[in-house]
């Protein structure tokens, strides 16, 4: 074969590469955001079985909107690491860190037995989550 066709071939594959690159990042960018806020319909009952009080208490909702925030409290803890060491090792490890992060953490805040554990899990998991600024500026 030529070097223009090995040069068109080289072309049309990283074409095809590109298009599948943009559906696994956005596939990314939403498993971050489920991350976030899939517990949000049930959080109110997750609180009240650990704590053993009614869904509607002060303390509930409280504790509640704390454990909402505190995935948004990990990443802004660590956004800049990520974002560093994303220049450093590049993205994809840190994109397969995050993801592996997902896959540890959910699991570990839904048998959580207390609340601290709760928490410290739920911290854990957006800390260890930096995709949405490393997919932003592939």
């Amino acid at each position: 074969p030529s070097p223009s066709c090995a040069l068109v071939s080289l072309r049309r594959a990283a074409s095809i590469n590109a298009e599948y690159m943009g559906v696994i990042l956005a596939l990314i960018q939403l498993t971050e955001s489920l991350a976030l806020s899939q517990v949000l319909p049930y959080m109110a009952f997750f609180v009240r079985d650990i704590t053993g009080a009614e869904s509607t208490s002060d303390g509930n909702v409280l504790n509640s909107g704390m454990l909402v925030a505190c995935y948004s409290y990990g990443q802004m803890l660590t956004c800049h690491f990520w974002g560093y060491l994303s220049d450093k090792v590049g993205r994809r490890p840190i994109l397969l860190i995050g993801m592996v992060s997902n896959i540890i953490t959910l699991p570990l805040f839904g048998f959580s037995y207390n609340l601290t554990m709760a928490f410290v899990v739920r911290t854990i998991c957006g800390a260890m989550n930096g995709n949405m600024g490393v997919v932003e500026h592939i």
